[in-house]
C-alpha cells in the first residue's frame, strides 16, 4: 500500500462534490461529521479510502429516492501490532442513510459472491468488500449508528498511527524524481488515449494515472455512444473500454467499433470487475486486444502502454 498524507476535511469535500448533481436530482443531502477522537489529518491509502467511500455512497444514492446521507468519521481502538518499533490505528468510516429501499436480507445477499446476473453495482460492492479486506479491515452493515438512526455500511481500514516513521510518506525527492521519470514515460509512449469509464472513481483513477505519466490531453466518454461520437472527431490509438458502460455497453461498442473501421481500428482494453470464468473468454470473443481486472495499478496500466505503443510504432513502419 502506498501511504500518503490525507487533509480529511479536503478530502471529504472533494468525494462529496462529486454526487453534487446526483443528490441534487434525487433531492438527497450529503453531509459529513469527523468526530473528536479521529485526527484530520493522517497517514493512509487515499486511494484506496476514496474507491471505497465512492463505491458505498454511490450504492446508496442509487437505492433512495430522498433525505439524508451521511458520512461519520472516528477512530477505533488503537491495534497492538509493532510495525517498526511503532503501532498501527484503526479508523471507521460509515456511510449511513435514514432513507434505504432495500431490506436486510436483500443487502446481505449482495455481499455475497456475485452470479453472472449479478449488476454492475452488485459487482462493484463486492469489490469494495475486498479492498477493505485488503487494507487489513472489514465491511459490515449495521441498522443503527450511534450518531445517526439509519442504515449505515461501515468499514474499518488500518492507517499508521502518529508515531510511525517518515518511511510512509514519499520523500520531496522521490517525488521530483518520479515526475520526471513520468514525463518521459509519454515521450517514450506517445499514445492518443480514450478513457469510456462510467464509474467515477475509475474515471478519476485512470485520469490521474495516466495524467502521473505525462498523458495530458486524455479524452473522456461515458457511454456507448459518446465513443463513437468522440472516434468521428479524433484519431485515437488507443481506448480502455469499460464493459459495464449504460446505454451501449462495451460489446456492442466493439463490434461497432468493427464494423466501421475494420483493421484500422485503435487498440481496444476491456475494462471489468468481473474478469472471473468465462469472462476472458468474452472478451477475446469480442476481438478486443486485452484487459484490465478492476481494482487495476499503476503498473499495470504502464505495461500495456507499453506493449501497444511498441505495436503502433512497429506497424506505422
Amino acid at each position: 500500500m502506498k501511504y500518503s498524507l490525507i487533509k480529511l476535511d479536503i478530502f471529504l469535500k472533494e468525494t462529496i462534490a462529486l454526487f453534487a448533481s446526483k443528490c441534487q436530482e434525487r433531492n438527497i443531502d450529503l453531509e459529513y461529521k469527523i468526530l473528536e477522537s479521529m485526527d484530520k489529518v493522517f497517514r493512509g491509502d487515499s486511494l484506496r479510502i476514496r474507491q471505497i467511500l465512492i463505491n458505498l455512497i454511490d450504492f446508496i444514492l442509487n437505492n433512495v429516492d430522498e433525505g439524508k446521507v451521511r458520512i461519520i468519521i472516528e477512530r477505533d481502538e488503537l491495534l497492538r501490532v509493532r510495525l517498526s518499533d511503532s503501532q498501527l490505528a484503526r479508523i471507521s468510516f460509515s456511510v449511513v442513510s435514514n432513507k434505504l429501499n432495500l431490506s436486510d436480507v436483500q443487502l446481505e445477499k449482495k455481499l455475497r459472491i456475485p452470479s453472472k446476473y449479478s449488476s454492475e453495482l452488485e459487482s462493484e460492492l463486492l469489490l469494495t468488500k475486498g479492498l477493505v479486506e485488503v487494507m487489513g479491515g472489514e465491511l459490515s452493515q449495521v441498522n443503527f449508528h450511534s450518531e445517526e438512526k439509519g442504515y449505515a455500511f461501515k468499514f474499518k481500514v488500518q492507517i499508521p498511527s502518529r508515531n510511525t516513521p517518515n518511511l510512509f510518506l514519499e520523500s520531496e525527492t522521490d517525488n521530483s524524481v518520479r515526475e520526471n521519470q513520468n514525463e518521459l514515460f509519454a515521450k517514450r509512449h506517445p499514445l492518443k488515449i480514450l478513457l469510456a469509464e462510467d464509474n467515477l472513481f475509475n474515471k478519476l483513477y485512470l485520469d490521474k494515472t495516466l495524467s502521473n505519466l505525462g498523458y495530458e490531453n486524455t479524452v473522456h466518454a461515458e457511454n456507448g455512444y459518446q465513443v463513437m461520437r468522440r472516434m468521428e472527431d479524433i484519431h485515437f490509438d488507443i481506448i480502455f473500454l469499460d464493459i459495464n458502460m449504460p446505454e451501449m455497453d462495451g460489446i456492442e461498442v466493439t463490434m461497432e467499433i468493427l464494423k466501421r473501421y475494420g483493421s484500422n481500428r485503435l487498440k481496444i482494453i476491456a475494462v471489468s470487475a468481473d474478469i472471473g470464468a468465462g469472462a476472458a473468454e468474452r472478451f477475446w470473443a469480442a476481438i478486443m486486444d486485452s484487459y484490465l481486472s478492476k481494482p487495476f495499478t499503476e503498473k499495470e496500466i504502464m505495461s500495456i502502454i507499453r506493449r501497444f505503443s511498441k505495436t503502433n510504432r512497429l506497424a506505422s513502419q
